[in-house]
């Protein structure tokens, strides 16, 4: 896992989290284990909605997991 990368705008907080690409090989792509990742924000989260920046372009916009407009939080 890279440093997490944190926007923090007027009405929103983004955040997004990027791994490092593995060397090349043959790879079975059963997917990814879950790592947890903690994130210093600096400030308080106040009244603004936490979104995944993964959900906001590319191709994982339309996964289902990016429902919502990728807003993970909201207060």
């Amino acid at each position: 896992m890279l440093d997490p990368h944190v926007q923090v705008e007027e009405e929103r907080i983004v955040i997004r989290t990027d791994v490092e690409p593995l060397p090349p090989g043959a790879y079975n792509c059963q997917g990814n284990n879950s790592v947890p990742v903690t994130v210093d924000l600096k400030e308080a989260v106040g009244k603004r909605e936490l979104v995944d920046a993964a959900c906001l372009e590319g191709h994982t916009v339309t996964l289902a997991r990016c429902t919502n407009n990728g807003v993970r939080w909201r207060p």
